[in-house]
């Protein structure tokens, strides 16, 4: 029964691999493959320059590992997606599956309530970027602990000279995963070995697997790249000055957004308490179920508490606890099942919902497939140095189960690809998109002013008040007083011209809003003492539209209220004069 349900679940993670289209993060990727040839030293090379340029993590050269090989890809990515799931239900239960109806039973529960209680399930397990930075990257994670699980939980562990060598490495690996991960990681490992200790069972190779992931999790949070990558937003947003400007609503927020995402998984398990609560009386656990269930279930809350400190707490940085808790769910859930009546009421509807994610996962990723393979051949087919005009995706929009058009939702993407993929003069848009200008005033005038070079977007205009001195340096014009800066946005369909700031001899105007959580909900967090005061509007604009937002004052600041439940993506918010707007911030 287990060989069967396994291969059953690889043939549709190996269908997935090869309807995995290319979006985003992967053009980067195959840029690098470009001038490369594929190997482990191009790899290292790879990694070396990340690691002190850009993403410092492991699962970004995992990512270049499989974007650089279709073999790589076809082989590793079913076998890490099925090992994801093996990893989990050992460490709920500290034994491998066995070949037999009930571990099956079990499986399928697990696999069904990660997809429930994951934010984005489609993304984070058939994007590459996402899967490998994420789901690769915990899974490893996970393989670190399966040893000291199985040794601890009585398993026979004989002294392996050879073992000791491989867990240095692995934990290395696991503390160059993810940033989130890592402090929960190291205070529970260093707590098994505590207990291996006390118990006599300590070995070297558990020594080796704690000083891997205590020098890899240094090693990631403070590596150089972390200065550069989101223009230093790592070490610019601290955690106690995250901590500070969050209080204490935001992390309750964080807290909550958490539990909201895995709120179907949590129902499935509620009723099946109530169902065997209603047959047997009450719910008595064994001590040890329960103690590995609240184990599991504080660990899930203690990364969700990191997020806390954290600068990026979007949804995808929920997988790991969300791993987690559904283990937890599952210790409980083996214990339920030895009532028929529960077993059959949550495997009947798991098999129902199994078989609702194989519909949704393939058929939307078919389409996408489709509409990938379509934009790739018109790209391959145009001449080099013309112009190409290239349809929106049939799924535009970014939703649970796949990425959206990511031309669409960045239109910088779409001018990189065609230029330094396909050596073309661009895309013709066929939607409005958003385009930065430099408008400049001299005095006397002046017939040709100096070319702006690298114009800023909006982003890193209020990420970088540097910039604003070493623009106005550059545009110095001996004999000619400049008397106007500004930066436009071009192609919104606001009506009136759009800025993201202005500059004349009074200063500087830049209306500034950054993404901003508390209990209320999701907001663009406006500075009103940047607002200008003929300003009468306030837009958001999101999901391929453009609606009127109504403030709501909060101090020394107005909030822009975002709604994710339309779709998920980049809002960028708006504050409009009569005759022409300011990029107001973004979510």
């Amino acid at each position: 029964m287990l060989p069967a349900a396994g291969i059953a679940l690889w043939l549709l993670f190996f269908v997935q691999a090869t309807l995995t289209p290319i979006l985003l993060d992967d053009w980067f990727q195959l840029r690098y493959w470009r001038d490369h040839s594929y190997s482990v030293a191009a790899l290292g090379e790879y990694w070396f320059h990340n690691y002190f340029h850009y993403n410092p993590r492991v699962g970004d050269v995992l990512l270049a590992a499989i974007d650089g090989s279709t073999a790589a890809h076809l082989i590793l990515t079913p076998l890490v997606q099925i090992a994801a799931l093996v990893v989990t239900f050992v460490i709920a239960f500290a034994r491998w599956p066995r070949r037999n109806l009930r571990d099956v039973q079990l499986l399928l529960f697990i696999q069904v309530m990660i997809w429930l209680v994951i934010p984005i399930a489609g993304i984070l397990y058939f994007y590459r970027p996402f899967a490998t930075n994420y789901l690769w990257a915990f899974t490893l994670t996970l393989a670190l602990f399966v040893p000291y699980r199985l040794a601890l939980a009585g398993h026979a562990m004989p002294r392996r000279a050879w073992l000791a060598p491989v867990m240095l490495v692995l934990g290395w690996i696991a503390g160059m995963c993810n940033e989130h991960t890592g402090p929960t990681a190291m205070v529970v490992l260093a707590g098994l070995v505590v207990v291996a200790y006390r118990r006599r069972q300590l070995r070297a190779w558990m020594v080796s697997g704690l000083v891997g992931l205590y020098v890899g999790y240094p090693m990631l949070f403070f590596a150089p790249g972390q200065r550069e990558r989101y223009m230093g937003m790592a070490t610019h947003a601290t955690p106690s000055r995250l901590l500070a400007d969050r209080g204490l609503t935001g992390c309750l927020q964080i807290a909550l957004d958490f539990v909201i995402e895995a709120r179907l998984g949590i129902l499935i398990f509620v009723a099946a308490i109530v169902r065997y609560v209603v047959v047997r009386r009450h719910v008595l656990l064994p001590r040890g179920t329960a103690r590995t269930a609240a184990i599991l279930a504080v660990c899930a809350g203690a990364i969700v508490a990191t997020l806390f400190a954290s600068p990026m707490t979007t949804d995808r940085v929920l997988y790991a606890p969300g791993v987690l808790l559904v283990a937890a769910c599952a210790c409980i859930a083996a214990h339920l099942f030895d009532e028929v009546s529960v077993r059959r009421l949550v495997v009947g509807a798991c098999a129902v919902l199994f078989a609702y994610h194989v519909v949704q996962f393939v058929g939307t990723y078919a389409q996408v497939k489709a509409d990938n393979d379509d934009r790739l051949a018109v790209l391959a087919g145009a001449r080099p140095g013309t112009q190409v005009t290239l349809r929106p995706y049939e799924n535009d929009t970014r939703s649970r189960w796949q990425l959206g058009d990511d031309f669409t939702t960045y239109p910088w993407l779409a001018h990189y690809v065609t230029t330094e993929l396909y050596d073309l003069a661009g895309v013709a848009p066929s939607r409005p998109t958003v385009r930065y200008r430099v408008a400049r005033t001299y005095d006397p005038p002046l017939a040709h002013p100096p070319r702006v070079h690298d114009i800023p977007t909006y982003r890193q205009w209020i990420a970088g008040p540097f910039a604003r001195a070493w623009t106005i340096a550059q545009l110095a014009v001996p004999g000619h007083q400049l008397e106007r800066f500004a930066i436009a946005a071009l192609g919104l369909p606001l009506g009136r011209p759009a800025l993201v700031a202005e500059w004349t001899p009074r200063g500087w105007t830049t209306v500034v809003g950054v993404p901003f959580d508390d209990l209320r909900g999701h907001f663009i967090r406006v500075d009103r003492s940047t607002i200008p005061r003929r300003v009468r509007e306030m837009y958001i604009a999101g999901c391929g539209d453009i609606a009127r937002a109504s403030a709501i004052p909060d101090g020394d600041a107005l909030l822009l209220p975002v709604d994710e439940r339309i779709c998920r993506g980049a809002f960028t918010a708006f504050a409009c004069e009569p005759d022409r707007c300011w990029v107001a911030g973004w979510y």
